[in-house]
C-alpha cells in the first residue's frame, strides 16, 4: 500500500498512537473559546499529524506553512463518549 501512496500523494506522513492520541486529547480539551470534540485517537490523528509537522521546520516549509495558512482538518471519527463504545479522551 505505501507504494501506492507514495506514486500518488504529494506528502504523507505516519504518526505513533501515542501522538493520534494527544490529538484527539488536544481536541477534548480546547484552548479558549475553540469548541470541544469528541473523537478517537484515529479522529485526532490529522491534527496530530498537523502539529508535528508545524514543529519540524523542513516538514513546515516542504508544506508551505506560515502565519498566514489556513488549514482545514476533517475530523473522521464521532463522539468517543461513554456511551460510544469508543474509548474518549
Amino acid at each position: 500500500m505505501r507504494s501506492i501512496i507514495e506514486r500518488y500523494a504529494d506528502f504523507f506522513l505516519s504518526l505513533s498512537d501515542e501522538s493520534a492520541i494527544a490529538g484527539a486529547k488536544l481536541l477534548a480539551n480546547p484552548i479558549g473559546t475553540d469548541p470541544i470534540i469528541n473523537t478517537s485517537a484515529s479522529g485526532g490523528a490529522g491534527v496530530a499529524g498537523l502539529i508535528g509537522a508545524l514543529r519540524e521546520s523542513d516538514l513546515r516549509s516542504a508544506l508551505h506553512l506560515d502565519h498566514q495558512s489556513r488549514i482545514l482538518a476533517i475530523i473522521t471519527e464521532g463522539d468517543a463518549g461513554p456511551d460510544s463504545g469508543q474509548k474518549g479522551y
